[in-house]
């Protein structure tokens, strides 16, 4: 079984260490809270250190509670996700939670006292690295992953949309903890966080893709089943010009699909007619594919 491409991992890999990055050198030295599982974590950190006095140092504790945290996600996710995804999920979990631990966290803030920049740059940076992921067909568990798994129910929804909400918990917890400006400056990274995940990660952006083919060819539309499981309508249809018998394939896809269907069309019919149009409102019985 092959989890992902060779372009999906390098995105995985790539995402991942952003993610790390941009919380352990921009949020954490300015004591900044991201949401999700993942504020969560840090919030426990947070009281291990300063409630039983345990010197942390350099090395972030979080990344293994959040592991921890993932184990019922996933054990519900499993019976909802294909395999693929699912795996290919665990070993990113794995690979973020090593990352936390390794990945030093500077003695003293990079960018001075602009704590309003450092939490932009590293809310945009760890949402920009969550949205690689999951353009890669795979997720680092936590919130990301409840929220795939409600879109793939309900398909109204985005990933982003769905993690800011869930936030708002952590930030109401903040609220007792710490003072104000953490958690306006903890809100603004997990806004910026959320827009970076909405544009790197448009799942909900479909779209609707014509093909005109006059080959009529079994063999293209088997392919496109089978290697991208997506259904197909042949609707009949005739040149008004040459007069010639044609067939149009009607398919709805995510934007990352449209590529590959692209070269499987041309590699069949060289002369095939292609149309996309992003940004399909569709409604009822779609597909919301997890995996790449």
């Amino acid at each position: 079984m092959k989890l992902m491409s060779r372009k999906n991992w390098g995105r995985m890999l790539v995402g991942t260490l952003l993610y790390v990055l941009g919380i352990n050198l921009f949020l954490v030295p300015y004591g900044l809270y991201t949401g999700g599982l993942m504020g969560v974590s840090q919030l426990l950190r947070t009281l291990v250190a300063d409630v039983l006095h345990i010197p942390l140092g350099s090395f972030d504790f979080a990344g293994i509670i959040l592991y921890v945290f993932n184990i019922p996600i996933y054990l519900i996710a499993f019976k909802m996700i294909g395999k693929r995804f699912f795996f290919s999920s665990l070993i990113c979990t794995t690979l973020m939670t090593v990352l936390f631990s390794f990945v030093p966290i500077p003695t003293a803030p990079l960018l001075a006292e602009d704590t309003l920049a450092s939490a932009i740059i590293g809310g945009y940076l760890s949402g920009y690295g969550i949205g690689l992921v999951l353009q890669a067909g795979t997720s680092a568990g936590g919130s990301e992953m409840v929220g795939l798994m409600i879109i793939q129910k309900k398909g109204d929804f985005s990933v982003g949309k769905i993690n800011l909400g869930i936030n708002l918990v952590v930030y109401l917890c903040c609220l007792f903890f710490f003072n104000m400006q953490v958690v306006v400056y903890s809100v603004i990274a997990a806004v910026a966080s959320s827009l970076a995940i909405d544009r790197t990660h448009t799942q909900n952006i479909n779209v609707e893709v014509r093909v005109i083919s006059k080959k009529f060819s079994r063999e293209m539309k088997e392919e496109i089943m089978q290697t991208m499981h997506r259904g197909i309508t042949v609707i009949p249809a005739k040149g008004a010009y040459t007069g010639q018998s044609e067939e149009i394939l009607y398919m709805l896809l995510s934007k990352y699909e449209v590529s590959q269907l692209y070269h499987i069309v041309t590699r069949h019919d060289p002369e095939a007619f292609f149309v996309a149009n992003e940004k399909a409102s569709v409604h009822g019985n779609y597909l919301k594919k997890l995996e790449g």
